[in-house]
């Protein structure tokens, strides 16, 4: 059994699911498959001359940069391969509660550019991320928006994008702020985890991006996730999915947690295209 992955998690079940991959021989395929970040396209509808038609919002989500800085190259390279307008990322920036900072700083540095877009570069805070890291953020050119919300008009009409705060670790969170109900323009919501999707859909939200899954990490042929972290149902945990009119997205993300490892589930960055149906 590997080392490396036991300084990742040394708890006794990360012990003893490393003993299992590594009995079964799936453990270098499992950090080979954590490693190799794939690009997902993602087409969402909207109405002919809605606002949002043409958009082009890059995603990125629970990039646990304290525990997977090996994927930042290959994020970078991936996404300086597309035209995006705006970039989004859905929490987890970090994995560890004693977290390097350094480390962490020096990521985000390398990423600078990815986030340096035409719209900008907006983010909620996810359940590991620690205020003191959120603090930082503008500084590399990321507004944080939890409980809050900004108008844009991009030509076509006005829309919002708004962000809520993680519910498994703040009792403030607020989708009031995020997306009132009374907005008479589009909407897109940030959140970290799909577990708010059912209160979005009564605040008449049409978009909703979120992570926290992983996707399940360690799935089963055909990205079926063995384990739920989440309190909805399984179709909402990893890609696309509706309740009823609106739309979403919940990405794998590019990062782990515990150890460094995947199944059948790659790390992703997700380009999202608004597109008339």
């Amino acid at each position: 059994m590997s080392k490396y992955l036991l300084q990742h998690d040394n708890s006794p079940v990360g012990k003893n699911l490393a003993l299992a991959l590594h009995f079964l021989n799936l453990e270098n395929w499992a950090l080979r498959t954590s490693r190799a970040v794939v690009f997902k396209l993602n087409h969402f509808k909207v109405a002919e001359n809605s606002a949002l038609e043409g958009l082009k919002i890059l995603q990125l989500s629970d990039l646990h940069l304290d525990s997977q800085s090996a994927n930042v190259a290959k994020i970078k390279r991936l996404c300086r391969q597309h035209k995006y307008d705006m970039c989004v990322i859905t929490g987890d920036f970090m994995s560890k509660k004693i977290a390097d900072y350094t480390l962490i700083r020096h990521q985000l540095n390398k990423l600078k550019s990815v986030f340096n877009c035409n719209l900008g570069c907006y983010a909620v805070s996810g359940n590991h991320d620690h205020p003191r890291l959120l603090k930082r953020l503008p500084h590399y050119g990321i507004k944080l928006i939890d409980n809050d919300h900004i108008k844009f008009n991009t030509g076509q009409g006005d829309w919002v994008l708004g962000g809520v705060s993680d519910p498994h670790c703040h009792n403030d969170y607020d989708l009031n702020k995020a997306s009132p109900r009374e907005l008479p323009y589009p909407s897109i919501l940030l959140a970290h985890s799909p577990d708010l999707v059912h209160q979005a859909y009564y605040h008449f939200v049409n978009f909703y991006l979120c992570g926290h899954t992983h996707g399940g990490q360690l799935c089963l042929p055909g990205g079926i996730p063995i384990l739920n972290n989440s309190h909805v149902a399984r179709r909402f945990i990893h890609g696309s999915w509706q309740r009823g009119m609106m739309q979403g997205y919940t990405s794998a993300g590019s990062g782990c947690t515990g150890l460094p490892l995947r199944i059948n589930c790659p790390p992703e960055v997700t380009l999202h295209h608004f597109l008339a149906a």
